[in-house]
């Protein structure tokens, strides 16, 4: 519950979970090292609105690295995410994300939107993954499917238009 609240220059490591912002407009987390954490890298949850994430390392945290969750209108713009147990980016039920020049490399999972509108994933390394997931309120005109980034992922699912893509990509 803070508005305006900026975690800058850290390195947060070892504890439950490295950042929860929640009910909080225009949080800034920039340039932090966030690693071998139990639980979540990054957390933006319920009613946090204008959130900026930027430039951040996200290692060898035992759940997803980056969540934004019932939250709106967040950058998430060049972060390095790798290793980590869970997905390196999951989004449920929000809108206007703008996922944009990240790498995500080596997580259990690339990344996973669950009922985002409006939720754009543009200029991303996303490499070597496990499961990349979305479902059908992704928004799919604003993903390069042909983009070789995407490449070395082990599963996708898309559950509206974009599924015919994804047999063509995947040679079935």
């Amino acid at each position: 519950n803070a508005n305006f609240a900026s975690i800058e220059n850290n390195t947060i490591e070892g504890g439950n979970l490295g950042v929860k912002v929640q009910n909080s407009t225009s949080a800034f987390i920039y340039n932090n090292t966030i690693k071998s954490n139990s639980g979540y890298g990054i957390q933006v949850l319920i009613n946090s609105e204008s959130a900026r994430i930027k430039y951040n390392q996200l290692t060898d945290n035992e759940d997803n690295a980056i969540v934004i969750s019932s939250s709106n209108s967040t950058e998430v713009y060049n972060n390095t995410i790798k290793e980590n147990a869970g997905y390196g980016f999951a989004a449920t039920n929000s809108k206007l994300l703008d996922f944009k020049g990240n790498t995500i490399e080596d997580n259990d999972g690339g990344v996973k939107y669950t009922n985002c509108d409006y939720c754009n994933l543009t200029f991303n390394k996303i490499d070597e993954n496990g499961d990349l997931v979305f479902t059908r309120s992704f928004i799919t005109d604003e993903v390069d499917l042909d983009d070789p980034h995407f490449r070395s992922t082990k599963l996708c699912y898309f559950l509206d238009q974009a599924y015919e893509k994804l047999l063509e990509l995947n040679g079935d």
